[in-house]
Formats: structure tokens, C-alpha cells, sequence
């Protein structure tokens, strides 16, 4: 299946509500893909029982299942993988994975509904999107929000250019009336 085909059924509310990352073996940008470097791992989401479960990919077995926030949903790796982002929609927080253990070593609160996650490049920064039309900037090695960025209502997605220095988004569904996604360029600044 095309990734085009499988957005828009993503995008028409026919494939049930839970994201699948499969590391390296199936990109669908923007809809809550993630890569590792160690690839040998997949995080999926599992909403219904507020868990993620922990694929092998050599076997594609669960080898772990992780206990997180109400309503897990956008994932996201540290460039050198030993991280993992999860944003609990329900919850209005973000867990923190270590992918040693497989423990949540931070839970991070943000915006209301948090709905995706991307990492820069250099893996310090964090960036989420929230329903309430904000973004929180999470620092990774502390794990707090240091900055709150306002991009207009029902942000879905983000994307991080390659060089780290902007960001895409797209405005949601209000009121069952699809909208013209629009791109929101934003240079990121840290300084709130």
C-alpha cells in the first residue's frame, strides 16, 4: 500500500485510532513515524490500554509492554535512540522512554491534547503539538518544557527540517468540516 493511500485512510478516520512505528520498514511522514538508530525495535501505541508495546523486529514479537498516560499517541526517537517520546492525549503530558529499560523515566506535562511529537536532529529539543493551538518545546536533557510556542488552533503533526531550524504543521479538523491543511513555517526560538 502506497504511503499516500494509507494516509488518506489514516486521514478519513477508517484505520482505527492507534499509531504503529515500525522502525525503518514503513515511512508515513508526519503521521507519527519514528526511526532508531539501533532499528531493532518498534514502539507502537496501544490507546485503548494506555500502553505502548515494544516489538522485536528480528522476531516481530512483543518483547515488552510500557504502562504511560491516558490515550498514548505520537512517538518519536532521539537521533541515537536511546530515548523515546510518547504524547499521552488524554493526559496533556509526554513520557519519556528509556529504550535500555524500557521504563518511563519522565513524564512531561504540555499543552491540552497532545497530539504529535518530533525531535531535532541533535536530539536536544522536543516538539509537540497540542490541540489548545500551542506547541511546547521540550528540552531532552532535562525533560521541561522551556518554551510555548502559539500557532493557531488543532495543530496535527510536525515535522523538523533536516537542518533543524524550522518546523511544519497542519491545522486540524473543527467542526467536521475538513480544512486546507496550511503550512505553518515557524523558525524555532527557544527563548519563549
Amino acid at each position: 500500500m502506497k504511503s499516500r493511500t494509507m494516509q488518506n485512510l489514516l486521514l478519513q478516520g477508517i484505520v482505527q485510532p492507534f499509531s504503529i512505528v515500525f522502525l525503518l520498514l514503513l515511512s508515513i511522514g508526519g503521521l507519527g513515524t519514528a526511526t532508531c538508530q539501533a532499528q531493532t525495535r518498534a514502539y507502537v501505541t496501544n490507546p485503548g490500554s494506555n500502553t505502548a508495546s515494544v516489538i522485536d523486529t528480528s522476531t516481530n514479537a512483543v518483547s515488552a509492554t510500557i504502562p504511560l498516560g491516558n490515550y498514548p499517541q505520537g512517538v518519536a526517537f532521539t537521533p541515537d535512540g536511546t530515548r523515546v517520546y510518547v504524547t499521552n492525549n488524554s493526559s496533556f503530558n509526554v513520557s519519556a522512554i528509556d529504550t535500555a529499560s524500557n521504563v518511563v523515566v519522565a513524564t512531561i506535562p504540555v499543552g491540552a491534547n497532545p497530539d504529535a511529537v518530533a525531535i531535532t536532529p541533535d536530539g536536544t529539543r522536543a516538539y509537540v503539538s497540542n490541540f489548545n493551538g500551542g506547541v511546547s518545546v521540550i528540552d531532552t536533557g532535562s525533560n521541561t518544557v522551556i518554551a510555548t510556542i502559539t500557532v493557531g488552533m488543532s495543530p496535527e503533526g510536525i515535522a523538523i527540517t533536516p537542518d533543524g531550524t524550522r518546523a511544519r504543521g497542519c491545522l486540524s479538523i473543527r467542526n467536521g468540516i475538513r480544512r486546507r491543511c496550511r503550512n505553518q513555517h515557524r523558525n524555532f526560538d527557544d527563548s519563549g
